[in-house]
This record gives structure tokens, sequence and C-alpha cells, in this order.
């Protein structure tokens, strides 16, 4: 079997390194001026779908043949958009974020 050739989707890493760093901001500064206290747990599950997306590009960018980094992108956007959703004030926000989160 021969290596599959990238599909040119590599050219996308670029583009949503920002979108990432700016997700993981947006939760994090919704986590510490929010009006519940800040638990650890709370902390830990949001940097979790960030070091998701961040290993994810790195990955994709180093290895543009392998499905991993899209796959662990894919897995951390996922994991930190019902956090980034529940900070819009609309139920249709916050329903397509639980279905987010559960995926």
């Amino acid at each position: 079997m021969g290596m599959r050739r990238a599909g040119g989707m590599e050219r996308l890493v670029p583009f949503l390194s920002p979108l990432g760093i700016a997700a993981e901001a947006i939760v994090l500064v919704a986590l510490f001026r929010g009006d519940e206290p800040v638990t650890a747990v709370g902390v830990i599950n949001r940097c979790v779908g960030g070091s998701f997306v961040a290993c994810g590009l790195i990955a994709w960018q180093y290895r543009p043949d392998s499905r991993t980094g899209p796959l662990m992108t894919l897995t951390g956007s996922l994991f930190l958009a019902e956090a980034v959703l529940s900070v819009v004030d609309s139920s249709v926000a916050y329903t397509v974020g639980q279905w987010t989160g559960n995926w």
C-alpha cells in the first residue's frame, strides 16, 4: 500500500489556529468572569478542549498525511463548543451546545 497524498487540507491550519486560540480565551474569560465559583474541574475541562485543538493543529501541520491531527482538532473544537455556546444568551445556542458536547 502506498501513502495517500494530503488533499490540501493542511492549508486550513493557519486559519484554524487563531480560531482555536480565540475559543480557548472566550471559555476561560467566561469561566473566570462568571457568577459561579471557579473550580478545578471547570478549569481543567476548558483546558482539555484547548489542548486537543493545539495538539491536533501541531500534528496536522507536521503530518498532513495522517488523520490524527484533523481528528484531534475536531474533538477539541466539539469539546469547546459547549462552553463557547453557553456564553451566548439563546436557547438555540444552548441546545446546539448540548448536542456538540454529546458528540
